[in-house]
Order: structure tokens, then sequence, then C-alpha cells
């Protein structure tokens, strides 16, 4: 694992994730897994998330280069959640 951060659990988690696979798959992404846990590939960067009681951690287990900051995959993958939570 590279690094890992909490997303604050939306309030509807289902719909949430399934906004999620929507759009990550529409831009050649993959997303596999339920409202427990599962893993999402995208544009080179790989990660697994577990659903908590009040926050979804985000594990980055890869990432395309070593001069992309952790703070610029954070703040993508926090704005995809932005867009798509329910």
């Amino acid at each position: 694992m590279l690094f890992s951060f909490k997303i604050k659990k939306p309030n509807d988690i289902d719909k949430t994730l399934e906004n999620l696979k929507k759009r990550v798959t529409e831009y050649g992404g993959k997303m596999k897994g339920n409202t427990e846990k599962g893993a999402i590939a995208y544009n080179g960067v790989e990660g697994k998330y577990v659903v908590g009681e009040t926050a979804i951690v985000i594990k980055i287990m890869r990432k395309p280069s070593f001069l992309v900051p952790n703070v610029l995959i954070e703040n993508e993958i926090r704005n995809i959640f932005n867009e798509v939570k329910v």
C-alpha cells in the first residue's frame, strides 16, 4: 500500500457506489465490489476500499509514477465521490 485516506460515508452508499461504478467504467476503468469492500482501477491508479460505519477507507495500492503526488490522487478521488454521492 502506498497510502490511504478516509472519505465520509454518504447517506445512500448503494446508490453512490452504483454511480461511481458507472462513472469509472464510462472512462475505461474497472470497479468491483459491494457495500462492504471492493477494488477500483482507473487512469493508472489502483486501489481498494472498505466501507465502515461512518467513513470509506481508500487504500491506494499503485499509481502511475512516483512523480504524481499522493495529494493529487486523493483530491481527484474526493472530487469524483462528491460528484456521484447521494
